[in-house]
């Protein structure tokens, strides 16, 4: 095969030491003018145990579209990430599920997943792929070494 008919892995998101994990690290909190969405999500499992999601999710501001792109890129993946479980335990809280969901998550969901070219849902990369942190800085990346930034539930994974 000729040098030039290679595919490149980096150039499909998968890295040597990481595979499919994101390049960088993901972030771990939102720059303060999204404290509140940190908030929310740390908070998603009471808010569930409680059966307070929706009303949460509701009480929540509406980020104007110009502040969701001045985020960096791990932090859309973060606040996508939130948004992300925030919409899925909001529509499975319910019985009957909900039909439609709180534009307070709605809407930055929608905008980050149209520049991803994702679907609006809870997807792989933002459940595992990028929900994670290392436990140690110092330490290379690999299972001992990592925990969940986000769950639903408030169990040790």
């Amino acid at each position: 095969m000729e040098a030039e008919s290679q595919i490149k892995l980096v150039d499909y998101g998968i890295y040597p030491g990481r595979g499919f994990l994101p390049k960088n690290d993901p972030a771990t909190e939102l720059p303060s003018n999204f404290k509140y969405l940190d908030d929310f999500g740390r908070d998603i499992p009471q808010l569930i145990k409680s059966g307070k999601i929706i009303e949460a999710a509701r009480s929540l501001p509406t980020p104007e579209r110009s502040e969701l792109f001045r985020l960096k890129q791990t932090e859309r993946s973060r606040a996508m990430m939130i948004c992300g479980f925030g919409v899925s335990a909001c529509v499975h809280s319910t019985d009957p599920p909900l039909q439609s969901v709180p534009v307070q998550l709605a809407w930055p969901l929608q905008i980050f997943s149209w520049e991803c070219d994702k679907e609006p849902i809870l997807s792989y990369c933002s459940y595992a792929l990028s929900n994670w942190k290392r436990i140690n800085l110092e330490w290379e990346v690999g299972l001992g070494n990592i925990k969940l930034l986000q769950n639903f539930i408030e169990l040790y994974d």
